[in-house]
């Protein structure tokens, strides 16, 4: 056999060589045989990752060199360098656009809860409300008040007069109120309320009495 022309590998210490026909032998005992063992399959596979180079891009304020992932130019020391005026303005935009968005959201809400304050009936729920606000008020201990509901409790409309193209309703509301006294106890109070509801949510106490 020809040596001149066979290739020579070398794997975990056995010669490897192939002709011209692409035709694998082995060297054992100084003597060549064929083979039809594959000797690349004993290296096991290396994992080689790339090398990347560091990228670069000119900081937007002193047009020097900087990496795209600093957060301050070693330069002039801006922060984020490598941001573009197009990005940190699209950003600004972004954001003014965002909080327009907001505030003319809650613009309209308000200017929808003014509008239907401003056409508000005085009805006896509101009074209810309303009444109980009054009667917090005398109490000595305001946070200790534990009313009475809306259906053990009455409330009576007493007239009804219009003016100035608005509604005026007089409501006379009549419940109970558990609260503590100035000694501490919890008891049992009646109230009487009177109160005159306006339309656009405004209302009067008239008269107010504790039983």
């Amino acid at each position: 056999m020809d040596k001149e022309i066979l290739q020579r590998t070398r794997i975990d210490g056995t010669d490897f060589y192939k002709d011209q026909h692409g035709q694998l032998w082995k060297k054992v005992a100084g003597v060549y045989k064929k083979t039809d063992e594959e000797p690349y399959a004993k290296v096991a596979p290396v994992n080689i990752k790339p090398v990347m180079k560091n990228k670069t891009k000119t900081c937007k304020k002193c047009d020097q060199l900087v990496q795209v992932n600093i957060d301050k130019c070693p330069h002039c020391g801006v922060s984020n360098p490598a941001d573009s005026i197009k990005i940190q303005l699209f950003s600004t935009v972004f954001v003014l656009v965002v909080l327009a968005s907001i505030f003319f959201g809650f613009k309209s809400c308000s200017d929808n809860y003014a509008e239907k304050e401003k056409t508000r009936e005085p009805t006896p729920s509101y009074a209810f409300v309303h009444c109980m606000g009054f009667v917090e008020s005398q109490l000595k201990s305001p946070s200790s008040a534990d009313f009475s509901s809306y259906g053990n409790s009455n409330v009576t409309q007493l007239k009804q007069t219009r003016r100035g193209g608005k509604n005026e309703i007089q409501y006379l509301v009549t419940g109970y109120v558990d609260a503590q006294n100035s000694f501490g106890a919890q008891i049992r109070n009646n109230y009487s309320c009177k109160v005159t509801g306006i339309t656009g949510g405004r209302w009067i106490l008239d008269k107010i009495s504790m039983l």
